[in-house]
């Protein structure tokens, strides 16, 4: 979708609701809007299915200022001088619920009020907290500090009358770590960080400020105006994606509640662009990350909030994009409710996704034919198949891309069965940050691996290199001896350049859901062939509540289930030879859990080979 963004400063409409030009290169003043096309019906209420796209409009009436503020915007300029003549204050927003607002960990808020920060799956006594934001933490735990995001866990504890005590104490020890004469270098102020925390204190003022007297409410108001005013310039530096959304989101928090007219102005037509940058056609974020969409609608779900509170109406296109995030999200729930492991996310758990949806208020069905984001799923009886049949992210848009084309994960009912490894973009927390590389790797994730080589090169501070160009997805039906069964078949040229092979996979699920059949082929990438052979590997890592249990003959396993059910996992290759090694599982909060993985390796010749293998329920 990024042929349709418009360049930052340019068109949004005010607070009001009127809307202001919003220009492209070659001329023409567009907007970002939803063409509808109609999805099934079921008796649930729901939203239709969109894409985006870009149509004209004409330019609304405007006044003198307006026409000003419009034309400093098309220069290039940042028109806030007349919002900073005003006194800095406040409009107070929310209240004790935080109706409105998506609420974090209950486990965690209690933590918090007991004196830990609960974050990348560490405990951390707040005394021991570095507060800089150049300071020692990493990861997700530098990101949960310097964001502030332990708010929500505290709301999610809320109404507590200590809670706005620990919400005064841990912002008092920020400011205080974090002077204003001081110089804004380090994690803690990259404008993506620095949005997301001034948007998680417009949302949560009244509980930073619950028990404050008159000098520090002012004292917070005031470090709220001058970082506001230093993000007015540095967020156009932000990376695209989700950290450019995240700045320019808590500009216009920010100007909505401090009453700055022109920031909310100036934020809006940021906003939209970077959104329009950052998402795909059908909904999906570029980084193809769940937990960067779980947090892009986190974010939008929290501005949507300020704009509620404050009776203003939000601009017709910052709604339809949210509206349009959650079906593409949806069809990487498994069976248990949680989300997939794709990108570098850890397994979130259904109940923060039943969070984000219950704030949100909206009810839709999930989008499993995704093919911009990338993510193809079958559903059949009790079982899911997820499917990644699409390059790597762009690399300007992840931090920690992963190549993982073809892999696929595999749950029934409650259970994952097949998984990748994930949490890659939570390394420096429980999970050591000297692992983030190797689990951003093709051996991380269920899929084929020649000679123990990327699919996609993986290159140091979460960059993508040469690799997958390309991949052809198809999906077809057909009919069986045992009835009707969904194919997913998709064709990767990662491996062309340098060893001269293609990998195609096809994944058949039959329509009771209790046989998967999945077929690896390598086929000659050139005319002619190479001679010799090479060491290929699929790997196939399973939940972290599976046992595996060979059996003899190494060409069969079983998986056996907590509830009892077995599933028999059989190779159709003579040639090949079944193992099973250790392997990780890294959940939602960034704790890597033991578990382990099929691995079906041998050499193959250069000219080609065909591996064969199948999952069926037994009993």
């Amino acid at each position: 979708m990024g042929e349709i963004a418009s360049p930052p400063r340019e068109g949004s409409r005010d607070a009001s609701g009127s809307a202001l030009p919003l220009r492209r290169k070659g001329g023409g003043d567009t907007a970002l809007v939803a063409a509808s096309t109609p999805a099934p019906t079921d008796n649930r209420p729901q939203i239709e299915f969109t894409a985006l796209s870009a149509a004209d409009f004409r330019r609304s009436r405007m006044g003198v200022l307006d026409r000003i503020e419009a034309a400093a915007y098309h220069a290039g300029l940042t028109p806030l001088f007349l919002d900073k003549r005003k006194a800095p204050s406040l409009a107070m927003i929310g209240g004790a619920s935080m109706t409105g607002f998506v609420p974090g960990r209950r486990a965690a808020g209690q933590m918090l009020r007991t004196g830990s920060l609960s974050a990348g799956g560490l405990r951390t006594p707040i005394d021991r907290i570095d507060f800089r934001a150049n300071g020692k933490h990493v990861g997700p735990v530098a990101d949960t500090v310097q964001s502030f995001g332990w708010l929500r866990d505290l709301c999610a504890v809320m109404p507590c009358e200590d809670a706005g005590a620990v919400a005064s104490d841990m912002l008092g020890r920020w400011i205080a770590a974090n002077p204003l004469g001081g110089k804004r270098k380090g994690f803690g102020w990259k404008p993506g960080v620095a949005g997301a925390r001034l948007l998680a204190w417009a949302v949560h003022a009244p509980l930073l400020l619950h028990t404050a007297d008159a000098r520090e409410r002012d004292r917070f108001i005031e470090r709220m105006a001058a970082d506001a005013d230093w993000l007015d310039a540095a967020v156009a530096k932000a990376r695209h994606g989700l950290y450019a959304v995240q700045g320019w989101s808590g500009l216009v928090a920010n100007g909505l509640v401090m009453r700055r007219r022109a920031r909310v102005r100036y934020g809006e037509a940021g906003l939209l662009a970077a959104l329009g940058d950052a998402v795909s056609e059908d909904g999906g974020i570029l980084s193809r990350s769940p937990a960067d969409q779980y947090r892009l609608i986190e974010t939008l779900t929290d501005l949507a909030g300020c704009y509620d509170t404050l009776g203003i109406a939000a601009p017709d296109a910052l709604q339809t994009i949210r509206a349009m995030l959650f079906p593409p999200l949806l069809a990487l729930r498994h069976g248990d409710g949680g989300l997939g492991n794709w990108q570098g996310s850890g397994g979130i758990d259904g109940e923060a996704l039943d969070r984000l949806r219950r704030a949100n208020g909206i009810r839709t069905r999930a989008l499993l034919d995704a093919p911009h984001w990338g993510y193809r799923t079958l559903r059949h009886g009790d079982t899911i198949v997820q499917f990644d049949a699409a390059p790597p992210p762009p690399p300007a848009h992840t931090t920690s891309g992963c190549a993982s084309t073809l892999a696929f994960e595999f749950s029934h009912e409650n259970h994952r069965l097949i998984v990748n490894c994930g949490g890659a973009s939570l390394a420096g927390g429980a999970l050591p940050a000297r692992l983030e590389q190797g689990m951003r790797g093709t051996a991380a994730h269920s899929t084929l691996v020649l000679d123990e080589a990327n699919s996609t090169a993986i290159l140091l501070n979460g960059g993508i290199g040469k690799g997958v160009q390309s991949v052809d997805a198809t999906q077809t039906r057909k009919q069986t001896s045992r009835g009707g069964a969904t194919t997913l078949t998709a064709l990767h040229d990662g491996y062309a350049s340098r060893l001269s092979l293609n990998h195609r996979r096809s994944l058949t699920l039959r329509d009771d859901g209790l046989e998967l059949v999945g077929e690896d082929i390598l086929l000659p990438s050139a005319k002619h062939a190479r001679r010799g052979k090479i060491a290929c590997a699929i790997r196939f890592h399973c939940g972290p509540d599976v046992t595996v249990r060979l059996e003899e003959g190494a060409h069969s396993a079983m998986l056996c289930l907590p509830d009892g059910g077995v599933w028999r996992f059989s190779v159709d290759e003579e040639g090949a030879e079944l193992g099973c090694e250790a392997s990780l599982w890294v959940d939602g909060e960034g704790s890597p859990h033991e578990t382990r993985q099929l691995v079906v390796a041998g050499l193959v010749a250069r000219s080609g080979h065909t591996f064969g293998w199948r999952f069926a329920k037994m009993g």
